[in-house]
């Protein structure tokens, strides 16, 4: 189990970070805040639950707060998922934090959507049918 110290409490990342096949496919739930202060070790954790899947969905529907740091997680978490040839898909549901999606543009570079279920269908398109995650502009 992975545990971070901050300040006075100590958050438990098996439960901020979640993982489970459905078909081909492992959908990495991230819960909480995606921010500077709380990411220290967000990256390892997802790495290390990381299984080899066809496709993958992250799922941010239950992030509270998201900022560049955190952006900047996805980026370099799809980069990986990417070149190692996998498809990737972002399930977000919160306005706020697609509205940071649209202004940074990366709504034109991820696969974002609104539900797992959603996310699914996109993920198990074949491989000529799906637009790959990160795209080259």
């Amino acid at each position: 189990m992975l545990f971070v110290k901050k300040g006075s409490r100590m958050k438990d990342y098996d439960e901020i970070i979640k993982s489970k096949f459905n078909d081909e496919v492992q959908i990495i739930s991230i819960n909480g805040r995606l921010t500077y202060d709380e990411i220290s070790n967000y990256k390892e954790k997802i790495m290390a639950i990381v299984d080899n899947a066809e496709g993958y969905i992250i799922d941010l529907t239950n992030v509270e707060q998201i900022d560049s740091t955190g952006l900047g997680l996805i980026i370099n978490t799809a980069k990986h998922f990417i070149s190692n040839q996998n498809k990737m898909v972002i399930v977000n549901d919160n306005p706020l934090t697609n509205g940071l999606f649209k202004i940074s543009k990366l709504n034109m570079v991820f696969n974002i959507c609104g539900s797992i279920n959603e996310a699914m269908k996109i993920v198990l398109l074949k491989d000529e049918d799906y637009i790959n995650g990160v795209k080259s502009y």
